[in-house]
């Protein structure tokens, strides 16, 4: 037997004596977090395994989701026994910002920014002192998950009145049914973008966009996720949460808000998944944390995957921050470029980190704690967690301002091209759903599992009205109830109902 490269053949009878007792033990080693017992088939259940060594456990990482809280107990806790030393960061992991790149321009610059002309996009936001998120992602897959781009998924929009960002982490033991954890993640983020497109001209609502999106995600598999919108009128950021990856939030060098993870136990997060597989998986309306946090301008909004937060402690992320932003976090100009080189910027720092057999890593000091005392507790863990990493960085900026309008479209372009990439690596899952549903169907036909509730029919919608319209807007809109009553009758047509349904049938009425 080896787990994490060590010999353990001394471990055979213990490992003997829990099979004979049929007891199950959670995997929190090699490469995969475990799967939620929230699948009714068997086969998609996790097998009990152990894991020991000393070494930091290995799992894929998905795009997870975190917890909005204060800071994370786990990740944080015993933070002072790190010396400073330890923690510093080195040239190699974070390089200096080049100064073309972080948005901190000359005041010659400034001044001819602030006098040039508004687009008509940017004097609408000023109209209404919205603000914007300017964004951008990084991406390092674990080693062993290069070929196929990771598990990990992500999404962003950039407005000038708005914006929302996104991070999905598929869960890895799936991987071992012969299920590619990436797909249900990759899914579930081209449908919560989708939602978020349809809606955010109506309403900032992320646990709204995120449920609908892991209803439409019908393939086997599950994820955490994370989803924040920002209200650029309100000055707010909404967030939706399910699962152990996170948000932070920086100004002014300092971490003004950080989330916590939803998890069942250690290294097992809170997933969703596809309800007629899982019935017993999480939701975003019954399990996701929600909340919202002012921002203004000048604001860092991070949202990562496990992976980042695994290997980098918030000091880290501030240090990286500082780096690429500089003091004049309030201006617009450069924004992209900065979103871009911090998302770099943190994914290299902990793709570096994860890799470091003798770094104190978050997740090694979680580890920890959580054997103390425990009987197979031979030595302290220590080293990075190997894993798919994940970061989107978004900017808040003004967006009534000279030039923000050429940012937010930048940005936008990016994540088109993103967007593409994440759709060829989706190629075959419509095969893949339809065959989940055809296999979902036989199961329910023979009384294996029970059958879905009827699907709603969708609406029909109504024909456009064919001849020459009767009475125009203007005359329906100046009678009364009782006018409009007499009218229709003259054309023979119902006269009941309330008065928005009675104007409507006279408008509709063709000759």
């Amino acid at each position: 037997l080896g787990c994490g490269g060590r010999s353990i053949g001394m471990l055979i009878l213990p490992l003997l004596i829990f099979s004979l007792f049929g007891i199950q033990i959670h995997k929190i080693s090699g490469h995969h977090r475990h799967i939620a017992s929230t699948a009714p088939l068997s086969r998609l259940q996790a097998r009990g395994k152990l894991g020991f060594g000393g070494g930091v456990t290995h799992r894929l990482t998905r795009f997870g989701s975190s917890q909005c809280q204060q800071t994370h107990p786990i990740r944080f806790a015993s933070r002072d026994v790190l010396s400073l030393k330890a923690m510093e960061m080195s040239a190699e992991v974070t390089p200096q910002a080049d100064s073309s790149d972080s948005g901190s321009k000359g005041a010659s610059d400034r001044s001819s920014s602030t006098s040039a002309q508004l687009s008509e996009a940017e004097e609408l936001a000023a109209k209404h002192s919205a603000l914007g998120l300017v964004a951008a992602a990084a991406c390092t897959p674990h080693p062993a998950k290069v070929k196929k781009g990771g598990e990990d998924a992500f999404f962003f929009r950039s407005s000038l009145n708005g914006g929302s960002i996104g991070v999905a982490d598929g869960v890895g033991g799936y991987s071992e049914y012969g299920i590619d954890p990436g797909m249900f993640s990759r899914t579930l983020m081209l449908q919560t973008a989708e939602k978020d497109a349809q809606d955010c001209e109506e309403s900032v609502d992320p646990a709204r966009a995120l449920q609908t999106a892991q209803d439409l995600t019908m393939l086997p598999g599950a994820s955490t996720a994370v989803v924040l919108q920002l209200n650029g009128t309100a000055k707010a950021m909404k967030f939706a949460n399910v699962g152990d990856s996170g948000i932070r939030v920086i100004r002014d060098g300092a971490i003004i808000f950080a989330s916590e993870p939803l998890m069942h136990s250690f290294n097992c997060p809170y997933q969703l998944a596809y309800k007629r597989l899982a019935p017993n998986a999480q939701t975003v309306t019954s399990d996701a944390q929600t909340g919202e946090v002012a921002v203004q301008p000048g604001d860092i909004i991070i949202a990562a995957s496990d992976g980042v937060f695994d290997n980098l402690f918030d000091e880290d992320l501030v240090k990286i921050v500082k780096t690429y932003i500089g003091e004049d976090n309030g201006n617009t100009e450069g924004s992209f470029s900065i979103a871009k080189s911090t998302a770099e910027a943190v994914a290299s720092c902990a793709s570096s980190r994860s890799m470091d057999p003798e770094y104190l890593s978050p997740f090694a000091k979680a580890k920890a704690e959580q054997q103390e005392g425990g009987f197979f507790n031979f030595r302290s863990p220590i080293g990075g967690k190997p894993d798919d990493i994940t970061v989107v960085v978004a900017k808040v900026v003004q967006g009534g301002v000279a030039g923000a309008e050429a940012e937010v479209k930048q940005s936008n372009q990016a994540w088109e091209m993103a967007k593409a990439s994440t759709l060829k690596l989706l190629e075959g899952s419509e095969d893949i759903a339809r065959a989940t549903q055809e296999a979902l169907g036989a199961a329910e036909s023979a009384g294996v599992i029970k059958a879905a509730p009827p699907a709603e029919k969708p609406k029909k919608k109504a024909e456009a009205p064919v001849g020459k319209q009767v009475y125009a807007q203007s005359q329906v809109d100046a009678m009364d109830k009782t006018q409009l009553r007499t009218a229709l009758q003259k054309l023979g047509l119902p006269t009941s109902g309330k008065l928005a349904a009675l104007r409507q049938r006279l408008l509709d009425y063709r000759e």
